[in-house]
């Protein structure tokens, strides 16, 4: 019986990264694997889990951890020996930057250089997954490969602050959203999150204006448990009222004009400051502002089952 059904194949290359890496757990993280618990629901299409961004082992992992919610999707993996090493690369990148003890830190950078070394060995480029020519490919941050020009194509743009503000990101990030835009052809719809998102994405891609539609992000709703051992940790930490930032701590959420503005008042109200979230790029430079005040709680990752007991 042959299946009519429109095919998704969806790029999961967000939770692979995410799963491995806290810091990688962003609002994109959330919002993504939110659309696929809903998506998984539908059976009115054909859902099928890809990794564009060559990070199949990352993504296998994500899988295998949630196998309860995604267990009847199929996974397109694209296994090969140099595909394997780069994502044990990939791996080892992280576990160097998490690893406070000098010696064991240079091991892995010594192992790291070694599968590296062995990986350039390969002539064979990193495959792609064989996807059908008459399937939509949906990303939901990344570029999609130029492989599949031609393929109908669907690209969620968050925003485009990396190109508008470049003083604010890192290389890498930059670089991801130059390959964002030179991916956009006349086979790719888009989804903007925002108004502001699609006028600031025709105004650097006016030709894009007809495939582009703004789609906001839905929220995620979680059962808030009284007896919840981790939310009652929160409470002893933080006892009384506060004022709640909750991202990812780099400059371009501009949080140290909120800590200095805090800093002002602080001894003129009763309440502390809580940053929730990952450190991620200077993060030192707002370590050095806490000493300021005992008032100023990180929390570091919070977890989506804490996350609507510091809301409420």
């Amino acid at each position: 019986m042959i299946d009519d059904k429109p095919q998704i194949y969806f790029d999961i290359s967000v939770l692979g990264y995410g799963h491995y890496s806290k810091k990688s757990r962003t609002g994109i993280f959330r919002a993504t694997e939110e659309l696929l618990k809903q998506l998984s629901l539908n059976r009115n299409i054909s859902m099928h889990f890809v990794a564009l961004q060559k990070n199949p082992l990352l993504c296998g992992q994500y899988l295998r951890a949630h196998k309860k919610i995604f267990k009847d999707i199929p996974f397109i993996d694209n296994w090969k020996l140099k595909t394997i090493l780069l994502n044990c690369s990939w791996i080892l990148t992280e576990k160097i930057n998490t690893t406070a003890v000098a010696a064991l830190k240079l091991i892995l950078k010594v192992t790291r250089k070694l599968i590296n070394l062995l990986s350039g060995l390969f002539r064979e480029s990193v495959d792609l997954p064989a996807i059908p020519a008459t399937a939509t490919i949906h990303s939901p941050y990344y570029a999609i490969p130029g492989d599949y020009r031609g393929y109908t194509k669907v690209l969620t743009v968050h925003d485009l602050m990396p190109i508008l503000f470049p003083e604010f990101f890192t290389e890498n990030h930059i670089l991801d959203f130059r390959n964002i835009i030179e991916s956009l052809d006349e086979h790719t719809e888009i989804i903007c999150v925002s108004e502001n998102t699609r006028k600031d994405l025709l105004a650097l891609h006016l030709a894009t204006r007809a495939r582009t539609n703004v789609c906001y992000n839905a929220a995620s709703i979680h059962q808030i448990e009284e007896k919840n051992p981790i939310s009652s940790e929160w409470r002893t930490r933080i006892p009384g009222r506060y004022i709640l930032s909750v991202s990812t701590l780099e400059p371009r959420k501009n949080l140290m004009a909120l800590v200095d503005a805090y800093l002002t008042i602080a001894d003129h109200v009763d309440c502390q400051l809580v940053l929730a979230g990952t450190p991620g790029w200077e993060f030192e430079n707002l370590l050095q502002q806490r000493e300021n005040s005992e008032s100023i709680l990180f929390t570091g990752y919070v977890s989506d089952s804490d996350l609507p007991w510091l809301y409420s």
